[in-house]
């Protein structure tokens, strides 16, 4: 059973059994604007649109060094109190926290539509996902590196692994588990490698006090199919069977996310002001683009007949709208694409082709479907039984409300997956990595026809980084989650098709028109066709042939890779919920958007601080690496105006 349908259902037990759905949360010590008419005359030193993983990450740290500095924070969605959001969960299931975004149909899918993940509460996609807490590999932060050479080789500003790793360590406080726990479960960690180092406001990461028993036979089985048992995939070597942290409270095992850890805490003194339910619909530069633009800010409530307002920033302004929205923002205001500007009758301000290209997510297939009736007579208790057995459920929910934070309440979406590189997979690896290089030499082949001959060469780039890592013995190619069933489930981390999200020309106020291209890249499809055999020699194991499977899906007799390509165009997911890379930090020259100071190419007060920013696709959840780049990106920020605030101080 998923454990979409397990939350799913949370309301309506913990009503049945008296359970608390409201908390006493703590006062709101920063100031809550809920009438836009507020902030109509007041100027703030800086202003961030989206008040989500990065947003409110960068508005603490900007306060926590400018205590004299004003920060508003606009956000789309609400300030949601309710209990269930710190729930440890895969997914709250209220719609109300998540935008209703469906893409374009994908040719490559026979005509399948996704579904585009993208919280819509204050907290952002931080508020919404499954916790697990996991982080980029070292190969996947240097490729970011390499895109941005030679262009950038000079620069002060650096953006490897081993610059990035000490604003993951800032990002994260971990909190070791009690010893019995982690006794029990065989948990693994290295402090001193991946984390120790304590700030005053930082997210909660641990390990449950809980994991469901079938959970330590799938691990085993793993080993026994020959991966490595790691220590910790934290600190740069990403590969084997990993453990990862929740990002979760350690004493009350409850959601740690970017309101809890950024907002919540806010000193009542300083001047942090939140503007939740409204949207910023474009942005203008009236003093040039040397300077800060304004921004048109609107009241998102339907039926609402407040008037439309303009904010302004002295310093500069942030986009943080997250990677679907902040390509339109940008789009909206004149800076993208000049023939999508242009038919949209959009004046342009900053030619940028590349703003709402290279548009990225991991594209996943269930590779072996198990009947699964054996493990539910076989293991106790089972996930089953959050849906068939009342007793069972009442018992969970008593122990979570009731203080005693134990039990299935207290997981999120699991804490264990393997990272498997290509060169493990499959003998042909480096066939298939120099087929990658070949394409290199004609990458607008596969690129929408919107893609201009500059981003075609920053996708020839990236074509020649991805192969690299598809003969390395360590960066990870797929990714096997395992928690709670036998059923397997094969994550493509290194996807070479590239999607776009473009505003649409006939309905400028409209959602965007996210199109995912999900194998446009025929490699990726190819790639894919591994996975499958790859799983089922993993169930061949001796551990997992004494649970008995039988494959469901896509079936023993699926066994020619034209078949096999077949099942994955019928149901392969365009998305596992990781969007990013849309106005993506590579040189102008390459189609990139912003540069190593996440500056928008052309402007000198506007900056991207999001997931829309990387330019390659982490072979990780998401999370971990935003709450990195805001952390690096504060510190890039302050850097450049401590100058300017000092003075003003003197001057006061």
């Amino acid at each position: 059973m998923t454990r979409l349908i397990y939350f799913t259902i949370l309301s309506e037990f913990a009503l049945l059994f008296g359970a608390p759905l409201v908390s006493t949360r703590p006062l709101h010590n920063a100031r809550v604007i809920r009438d836009a008419a507020q902030v109509q005359d007041e100027s703030y030193s800086f202003v961030i649109v989206g008040g989500g993983t990065a947003g409110l990450t960068l508005a603490d740290r900007l306060k926590e060094a400018f205590p004299s500095e004003s920060v508003l924070v606009v956000e789309f969605g609400a300030l949601d109190d309710s209990q269930e959001i710190l729930m440890p969960s895969d997914g709250v299931a209220d719609q109300a926290r998540l935008f209703d975004i469906t893409s374009v149909p994908n040719a490559e899918l026979n005509g399948r539509d996704a579904t585009v993940s993208a919280g819509k509460v204050v907290g952002g996609s931080s508020a919404v996902d499954g916790q697990f807490f996991d982080r980029a590999s070292r190969e996947d932060i240097d490729s970011w590196a390499a895109l941005g050479s030679p262009e950038w080789n000079n620069l002060e500003i650096k953006w490897g692994w081993d610059d990035l790793l000490q604003y993951y360590k800032r990002s994260t406080l971990f909190h070791s588990p009690p010893l019995e726990v982690t006794a029990q479960f065989g948990y693994a960690w290295d402090n001193e490698a991946a984390y120790g180092v304590n700030q005053t406001t930082q997210i909660d990461a641990t390990f449950p006090p809980f994991q469901w028993p079938i959970q330590s036979r799938l691990y085993n089985a793993w080993a026994e199919y020959g991966l490595e048992r790691r220590v910790e995939c934290a600190a740069g070597g990403k590969y084997g069977i990993c453990w990862a942290p929740s990002s979760q409270d350690p004493d009350m095992q409850t959601r740690s996310y970017a309101r809890t850890a950024h907002w919540d805490e806010v000193p009542s003194s300083q001047r942090y002001d939140l503007l939740p339910n409204h949207k910023v619909t474009s942005l203008s530069f009236p003093n040039g683009l040397l300077s800060p633009p304004s921004m048109v800010v609107q009241r998102v409530d339907s039926g609402s007949s407040d008037a439309d307002i303009v904010v302004t920033a002295e310093f500069e302004v942030i986009l943080s709208a997250g990677a679907v929205h902040t390509p339109q923002i940008l789009q909206r205001s004149g800076i993208g694409p000049r023939e999508l500007l242009e038919s949209a009758g959009i004046e342009v301000a900053v030619e940028l082709p590349g703003v709402g290209q290279n548009f990225q997510d991991h594209p996943s297939v269930p590779g072996y479907d198990t009947n699964s009736l054996l493990v539910e007579q076989t293991f106790y208790p089972d996930p089953s039984m959050i849906s068939t057995n009342e007793t069972f459920v009442q018992q969970a929910l008593d122990n979570y409300f009731n203080n005693q934070t134990v039990g299935p309440y207290t997981m999120g979406s699991g804490n264990t997956a393997v990272y498997v590189p290509l060169k493990t997979i499959t003998e042909d690896y480096e066939a298939l990595a120099n087929v990658v290089l070949q394409q290199a030499q004609g990458a607008s082949e596969f690129l929408a026809s919107s893609a201009d001959a500059t981003y075609a060469a920053g996708y020839s780039a990236q074509l020649s980084v991805i192969a690299d890592m598809f003969k390395s013995d360590t960066a990870p190619t797929l990714e096997g989650p395992f928690s709670d069933s036998p059923n397997s489930l094969g994550v493509l981390l290194k996807p070479l098709s590239r999607g776009t999200v473009m505003l649409d020309p006939a309905n400028l106020d409209a959602e965007p028109l996210v199109d995912y291209r999900t194998f446009s890249n025929p490699v990726d499809v190819g790639i894919m066709s591994y996975f499958i055999p790859y799983l089922r020699g993993y169930y061949e194991t001796s551990i997992m042939q004494a649970m008995g499977p039988t494959e469901m899906n896509p079936g023993a007799e699926v066994t020619d890779q034209s078949a096999m390509i077949d099942y994955l165009r019928q149901t392969a997911m365009a998305s596992y919920a990781d969007p990013c890379c849309t106005a993506a930090m590579m040189p102008v020259e390459k189609g990139g958007v912003v540069g190593p100071d996440l500056k928008v190419h052309g402007t000198e007060a506007l900056r991207v601080v999001d997931a829309s920013v990387f330019p390659l696709i982490p072979g990780a959840h998401l999370s971990a690496t935003v709450y990195a780049v805001a952390e690096k990106a504060a510190e890039i920020i302050v850097g450049r105006w401590q100058g300017e605030v000092k003075r003003r101080q003197l001057r006061r």
